[in-house]
């Protein structure tokens, strides 16, 4: 016995005749999507009108709208644009209705298929929540979600990366398929390639960052791939301006550029040969005599000029950094050095 599928009434064009099987996530990973399964996604995701004229628009009380099963934006707690969505639909109204089913186990309750902000507005302004209802499977659900966020465009990349990476988790590869990438199947990979390489506590540090597109965090992984296994100064210097308060008056894109400025700079001094901040004194001759440059009494450096072996000592409370700083300027004054030569060999 078969039935019409609600995908169709979702879709709003055509049937898709499915058999009587559990419809389950748990029972839909065991058995594998059909063929008519993919078909149906990937229309969605590429013609769908999630919600059409023809749909019943009913107002609810947002308190009974429930989360997505997976949630699509990581970091919304500090979204930095709801108090403008709220004054937008204080003044204009909510011009468009969210999309809900009825909760499959909280009864009386809906959750959520896309929406989510204009839910929070709504409780934040204490008004009823324009919806459209629809009957939707788990699958359904986060492909209508993905749509909607292609559409609106207004997910940030990286929220795209962890949208796609929770749907992995969950879901067969061709309904994540449908629901990021609109048919595309290389998008999925790019996006969970990114969470893979990137740390989840460094993300989660830096937040939605707004305006950093795919270049920009994939550089960011690269970045962590080539320094894996030595991100805890990078993790350090996060810790102390979080404790100090200055990580949070940054903005997330701010954030993001700074976390790739610690990872670049650590990747430079890992490109230079360690040299030990003192370096030791040699035998001198006995006329060599050395020529003390101080500066205040955060550090001195003891500099010696002999022929054989000329070398500098530095002390004091900030030798360490003075010398991780001429470290870093090393590689331009050798060059400065080797231009400066040939000046003097030409003339």
């Amino acid at each position: 016995m078969s039935r019409k599928h609600s995908l169709s009434a979702l879709v709003g064009q055509g049937t898709v005749e499915q058999t009587d099987e559990p419809t389950s996530r748990a029972a839909y990973v065991r058995r594998g999507a059909s063929k008519a399964m993919q078909k149906s996604l990937v229309d969605i995701a590429e013609s769908a009108k999630l919600v059409s004229k023809g749909d019943v628009i009913r107002t609810l009380d947002p308190k009974l709208c429930l989360p997505s099963i997976v949630s699509d934006r990581a970091f919304e707690s500090i979204d930095e644009g709801i108090e403008q969505l709220a004054n937008s639909i204080k003044e204009d109204g909510q011009q468009v209705p969210i999309l809900v089913r009825p909760h499959p186990s909280d009864v009386g309750f809906y959750q959520i298929a896309y929406g989510h902000r204009r839910v929070r507005a709504c409780l934040k302004l204490k008004i009823d929540v324009r919806v459209a209802v629809k009957e939707l499977t788990d699958e359904e659900l986060v492909v209508a979600q993905g749509k909607e966020n292609a559409e609106r465009k207004n997910l940030t990349f990286i929220q795209r990366c962890l949208f796609a990476e929770r749907l992995s988790m969950t879901f067969p590869r061709v309904v994540v398929i449908s629901a990021v990438g609109g048919g595309d199947k290389s998008i999925v990979s790019k996006l969970t390639a990114i969470t893979r390489k990137i740390p989840e506590d460094i993300i989660e540090a830096i937040g939605s960052a707004r305006g950093i597109g795919r270049v920009k965090w994939e550089n960011l992984a690269k970045l962590c791939d080539d320094n894996v296994g030595d991100l805890s100064g990078v993790r350090s210097s996060i810790a102390q301006r979080q404790n100090s308060g200055s990580w949070a008056e940054l903005l997330s894109h701010e954030r993001f550029q700074l976390v790739v400025d610690l990872l670049t700079q650590t990747n430079k001094q890992r490109t230079i040969p360690k040299v030990s901040p003192v370096v030791k004194r040699g035998k001198t001759a006995a006329n060599a005599q050395p020529t003390k440059i101080q500066n205040g009494d955060r550090f001195t450096a003891h500099v010696r000029l002999n022929r054989e072996k000329p070398n500098i000592e530095l002390e004091g409370p900030e030798a360490t950094k003075f010398s991780s700083w001429l470290l870093d300027l090393l590689p331009d004054l050798v060059e400065r050095y080797e231009k400066d030569k040939q000046k003097d060999d030409s003339a």
